[in-house]
This record gives structure tokens, sequence and C-alpha cells, in this order.
């Protein structure tokens, strides 16, 4: 005798559905910032690391170009309503973070830079240079 297959409680098919979505979320923002890395080769960066992490943060992606060092991150959005800029604890772990590369591996000449590069569906990416900088010189966030 075939037995039917159970459904899942309606508690575990959404969780099942939020999985999938997360994973979804996952694989396009990988997909942004790897099509991202490949525009800034092109740019004339030297992508020196992709998905660096310390202090409970994720560098999305280091370049150089001359002396600027570039901190990078990659926000990936379905529309562009959606906000696509990191949030000031965010920028404080990214902050963190890039100190901590920075001196493991910059050189004492570098000018350390903080991009975000904004990736919609179906539009090419939008980089915003020198969006805010540490210890209080230069733009704040989003004082482009």
């Amino acid at each position: 005798m075939i037995r039917p297959i159970a459904k899942p409680s309606g508690q575990k098919t959404s969780q099942i559905q939020r999985q999938r979505a997360r994973k979804r979320a996952y694989k396009a923002g990988n997909w942004a910032e790897r099509w991202v890395a490949g525009i800034l080769r092109l740019q004339g960066y030297r992508i020196l690391a992709r998905k660096w992490k310390a202090c409970g943060a994720e560098i999305d992606i280091i370049a150089r170009r001359g002396q600027n060092l570039a901190i990078i991150e990659v926000k990936y959005r379905r529309r562009k309503d959606q906000p696509a800029y990191p949030s000031p604890g965010q920028q404080q772990r990214i902050l963190r973070a890039a100190l901590m590369w920075h001196s493991q591996y910059g050189k004492s000449s570098d000018q350390l830079r903080f991009d975000v590069v904004m990736v919609y569906r179906y539009h090419w990416p939008v980089h915003k240079k020198n969006l805010w900088c540490h210890e209080g010189q230069g733009r704040n966030f989003m004082g482009w």
C-alpha cells in the first residue's frame, strides 16, 4: 500500500519559504559582487580581496587603483525604489574590518576610501565613490 506524503505544517512551510528566499538573495548578491569585481577590473582596479571577514563584518570587495584603497560594499536590489545604502551600524562594522585589513596588508601611503556599488535588476551598476570617511574627515554617510 502506498502512503500519501504528508505536507509540512503551515509553520514549517513558511520557514522553508524563508530559507529559499535567503538562498536566492545570497546567490543574487554573490552574482552582483562577481559582476562588480569584473567591471572594476576593466576600470583599472586591482582586486585585493573579496568577501573578507573580520570584526563581525564582511567587506565585499577591497580594490586598489593607484594610491586609493577602495573598500567597496555591493548592494543588489530588484527594484530601484528599495534602499541600497549601508546602515550606520553596518558602516561602523565595515570601518573596523577595513582598518584591521589595512593594518595587516595595507601600505602607509594608502588613501582609504569607502564606496558603494548599487546593482539594480536590469540596470548598469551605479558606483558611488567616497560615501563616508573615518576619523571625521571628508564626507559622512550619503554626503556625496
